[in-house]
């Protein structure tokens, strides 16, 4: 049957029916059958389809457009049309199941005109007036609107709960469309926004369907009105009058088998019946999403903000650079549709760092909204007025006071911050549950004990509140208080836990906010400086070395002039040379920081405080080239371990002298110290505690030593397992400066010539460094990757890195790191043909090790000046072979096999090409020999390849 012919008022005949489709009617010997609006579309589809199979997917888009929904549905309205029609009943044979593929109305049909007069005789359908407009578009709804009328239609009584401004009513309103034709328009939409009498809730309902209301027993009027009626009432806020409409809810429930309601509300009605559909927000963008314009509209809240943006802005597009801020906006707004909408809403007049701006200093709350909108919706502050004005007294106190909190909070933080001054702890507990109930406070999920939590909006609201009230400043300073005792750890032994890790971590943005507050104008700087002091060892484990510093320097400087406690001035010293020296650098601050806590931690007498600032002076006096230093603070600290009987202590100081004597040349010595260093043992635990109390895991470090020293010794292969043993181990501990000590563990692989694991290791410090903050780290990483570039034969692109990074690095005074980088940076120019500057480059590096006898690397140095001097005169070798014999003899006096074998290669090499062959060959075999593993490894190659060579050439020499 043709569309045309459907709008004409045509009718379908088949057996005893009378199909009446633009009517939407179903007769059988002129009286009406009833049937669900569901069943009686798929009865219209297959009659106009009379004879062929219906596929059942095409029936599916047809009966619930825009829906998603099962073929378990579909069967459901199908079993309900054959009831209605008798199929079965008598031989009658109506629609007909074709296996796979579909459904058939297989009675004969005829088509004839329908007379005008039927028309409005049979018109039984009539959409409700009060029934507000479909909404014109749903972004992020449509499994809502699909789960909320299957719900409804199972369980007869539906609330959706929610805070304001989530799309409650929105949702309802949508789903009460979708369920027109199954209630044949009986739906009847109820505001009780308007109402200020909540005893008039029954009246009202009477009035509305067009009764008189009972003014003796209203609700037992309505009961007995609708016991017979089968329709769908649609409850629109009703969280101010919960108590008078729950009896008339239940009541109807119970007595009135075909009445749905559908109703929404910020609390439960908590009667029989109801089934509760909490109402989420739209999902947004997460905070670790690395964001683009592509990702962050694939969400919801995003979609959301951008089409409302567009209706303000025809040719509004997200940027690229926008990306970031709009994913800002929607998490700070917490998914909630109502605030996107303003938020966008202002993007014509603020652009969208306006916005975001606008929203960091809480203006939201005055954003007006839509004209036609409720008051109660027209602005954010409005939305909230309307909650607030609904609340006992205490429970507005107690919601003022929690608007200090950041984040997610537990029963017990609630109490500290929110009782004294009129409410009880007791009073906290109930409140919190009811708050909780009427949508104010939220439920954290994503923890295994009850957390709660404002959201944004939410918080910003009663925070203005609580200013408002007077009290302010008397409750940030009980929260910062509360947070120090609760974060505050026994200063008798620094590694001693009373708050844990994640216990820090859960309150992270509590502490952010105390901290803030504290060292504001208003605030009380004694308890910003004790906070700052005791929090500082968890910032650095969780590597927050950026905060860590910004909090310490403002704590420090706050210390000025004033008399505090030892300990925190030991805790803040320490805290700020780590905390520069790796997002920074190797400043003269970060040295009298460190020297400051070991002066002050050596008379305290207590040996943990010591150790911390003891490291950081190590690695400071590492970074800088201090190693004969180094060594002594190594020496210091085992002896502190050996006095104090603390095994991990003694440890911790073997490493540091693996790491003091491997930089001095003592290959041997430094493996003897790492290989005690890293074995565990029975001091497990105390390792571990030690190495969280210290900010990094040092038995790992000393395994990159290790690693190091047996590829120096000759055992490229050991040194590649140790190297690939640490990546394993150091991984999953989550500590991002453990990490980040990865990268001299690269230099094995760019030894051993596997460019690959190299690029990994660099890659994955770099993306860490930049994560976090760490300038000092990534410029480091920076400069390891133009080394690598160098090695793998892409001279140009690493001499212009190494370049930047020596620039760098010589800003901030860090001149002796850079020797590796003069090294790689000669060998580069000399591939270039810049051996001029080459030759300059590695007598600047040489320069640098001068006043370091012994210094590992001057083996590798000596060899690529002589072989520059080789390239720079060919025709008289005795430079280069003066040079190329101090290289050997350097690497023999530190057993580094590794560097021998590159000088023994450059002078067999030098000796062939003047036709030294004998010499030559003797040379390097007697070198070669030597390793007993790394027949892969670059050097053993480039060896064994002129070797080839050699035994080819003539024997004897040139004259």
């Amino acid at each position: 049957m043709s569309d045309s012919a459907n709008r004409n008022g045509a009718t379908i005949s088949f057996g005893p029916f009378l199909l009446y489709p633009t009517q939407r009617l179903l007769e059988k010997e002129g009286v009406p059958i009833s049937m669900g609006g569901r069943a009686l579309d798929i009865l219209i589809q297959l009659a106009e389809h009379a004879g062929e199979i219906v596929d059942k997917r095409a029936l599916i888009q047809k009966v619930w457009v825009g829906l998603v929904v099962d073929e378990g549905s579909l069967r459901f309205h199908v079993s309900e049309l054959r009831k209605a029609l008798g199929d079965g009943q008598d031989g009658a044979r109506y629609v007909a199941n074709v296996p796979g593929r579909g459904y058939s109305l297989v009675a004969p049909v005829s088509r004839q005109m329908m007379p005008e007069s039927v028309s409005a005789k049979t018109v039984l359908r009539a959409y409700s007036e009060s029934l507000p407009a479909r909404p014109v578009s749903m972004i992020g709804r449509d499994i809502v609107i699909r789960d909320v009328v299957q719900d409804l239609l199972v369980r007869r009584f539906v609330m959706l709960v929610g805070p304001g401004g989530i799309g409650k009513t929105t949702i309802a309103v949508a789903a009460a469309h979708a369920l027109l034709d199954d209630f044949k328009g009986a739906v009847q939409f109820f505001d009780f926004g308007p109402l200020n009498d909540a005893r008039l809730v029954p009246s009202t309902v009477a009035t509305t369907l067009g009764l008189t209301p009972d003014s003796e027993k209203p609700i037992s009027g309505l009961v007995s009105h609708l016991r017979d009626k089968r329709m769908l009432l649609v409850f629109d806020c009703c969280e101010h009058v919960v108590n008078h409409l729950a009896e008339l809810a239940e009541g109807l429930f119970k007595e009135c088998p075909q009445v749905w309601m559908l109703a929404t509300s910020r609390e439960a009605l908590q009667v029989e019946g109801e089934w509760l559909y909490q109402v989420s927000p739209l999902e947004f963008p997460p905070p670790d999403l690395i964001p683009n314009a592509s990702k962050v509209v694939s969400y919801p809240a995003a979609q959301l903000f951008v089409e409302r943006a567009k209706a303000g802005i025809w040719n509004f597009e997200l940027s690229e650079a926008d990306a970031t801020s709009v994913a800002d906006i929607c998490r700070k707004l917490d998914g909630i549709p109502l605030a996107i909408e303003l938020a966008a809403g202002r993007v014509h007049a603020l652009g969208i760092q306006g916005v975001s701006k606008y929203l960091a200093q809480g203006l939201e709350l005055l954003w007006q909204g839509k004209r036609t909108a409720p008051p109660r919706h027209r602005t954010l502050g409005a939305m909230l007025d309307w909650s607030n004005n609904l609340l006992p007294p205490v429970e507005a106190i107690i919601l003022r006071r929690l608007s200090v909190l950041a984040g997610s909070f537990t029963i017990k933080v609630a109490q500290a911050v929110s009782s004294g001054d009129g409410v009880e702890a007791s009073q906290i507990v109930e409140s919190i549950a009811s708050l909780v109930a009427k949508s104010l406070i939220a439920t954290d999920s994503n923890t295994s004990s009850p957390r709660y939590r404002l959201l944004d909006t939410t918080r910003d609201y009663f925070a203005n509140k609580l200013s408002e009230s007077g009290e302010a400043n008397k409750i940030a300073l009980k929260h910062a208080r509360f947070f120090r005792t609760l974060i505050n750890h026994s200063p008798a032994d620094r590694a001693t836990d009373i708050c844990s890790p994640d216990t820090f971590g859960d309150n992270l943005g509590n502490v952010r906010v105390a901290l803030g507050w504290c060292f504001s104008d208003q605030g009380d700087a004694p308890t910003g400086i004790a906070l700052a002091a005791e929090s500082a060892r968890f910032f650095i484990e969780m590597s927050l070395l950026s905060e860590c510093r910004q909090w310490v320097s403002r704590a420090v400087a706050a210390c000025e002039g004033t008399s505090i406690d030892p300990f925190h001035e030991i805790e803040l010293q320490t805290a700020l040379g780590f905390s520069l020296m790796f997002t920074q650098g190797n400043s003269e601050v970060v040295r009298v920081a460190f020297e400051k806590a070991i002066e002050l931690a050596e008379a305290t007498n207590h040996q943990n405080l010591q150790l911390r600032p003891l490291s950081g002076y190590f690695l400071y006096l590492s970074y800088t080239g201090h190693y004969r230093d180094s060594l002594r603070i190594a020496e210091k600290c085992k002896t502190l371990g050996a006095e104090k009987r603390n095994l991990a202590a003694e440890k911790m100081g073997e490493w540091m002298m693996g790491v003091a004597l491997h930089t001095l040349g003592d290959q041997l010595g430094a493996r003897r110290c790492c290989d005690s260093a890293t074995k565990r043992g029975s001091t497990q635990h105390l390792d571990d505690t030690l190495a969280k109390s210290v900010g990094h895991d040092y038995r790992l470090s000393a395994l990159i030593i290790l690693a190091r020293v047996l590829w120096l010794l000759g055992s490229p292969d050991k040194a590649v397992t140790v190297a690939r043993y640490f990546i394993k181990e150091a991984e999953p501990l989550e500590l991002p400066i453990v990490l980040l000590g990865t990268l001299p563990v690269s230099s094995i692989f760019i030894w051993t010539g596997d460019w690959t694991s190299a690029e990994e290791v660099i890659g994955r410090v770099a993306t860490l460094a930049e994560k976090n903050s760490f300038a000092a780290i990534k410029e480091r990483a920076s400069w390891y990757r133009g080394v690598l570039e160098i090695k793998r034969g892409r001279p140009q692109s690493g001499i212009e890195i190494i370049r930047g990074t020596i620039e760098a690095a010589s800003k901030r005074g860090q001149t002796f790191v850079s020797t590796p980088l003069f090294s790689a940076l000669a060998e580069g120019l000399a591939m270039t043909g810049q051996l001029d500057e080459a030759l300059a480059a590695i007598d600047h590096a040489l320069a640098l090790v001068k006043d370091l006898e012994g210094w590992f690397e001057t083996p590798e140095i000596v060899r690529i000046k002589a072989d520059i001097l080789r390239q720079l005169n060919p025709a008289d070798p005795s430079l280069a072979e003066e040079y190329l014999l101090q290289s050997l003899e350097h690497s023999r006096k530190q057993s580094t096999l590794g560097w021998e074998l590159r000088s023994a290669t450059s002078l067999a090499r030098l000796w062939s090409e003047n036709h030294r062959f004998t010499e030559a060959r003797d040379l390097l075999a007697s070198v070669y020999e030597r390793f007993e593993e790394g027949i892969d490894n670059l050097d053993l190659v480039a060896a064994r390849r002129l070797l080839e060579e050699l035994a080819l050439a003539p024997s004897g020499a040139r004259p």
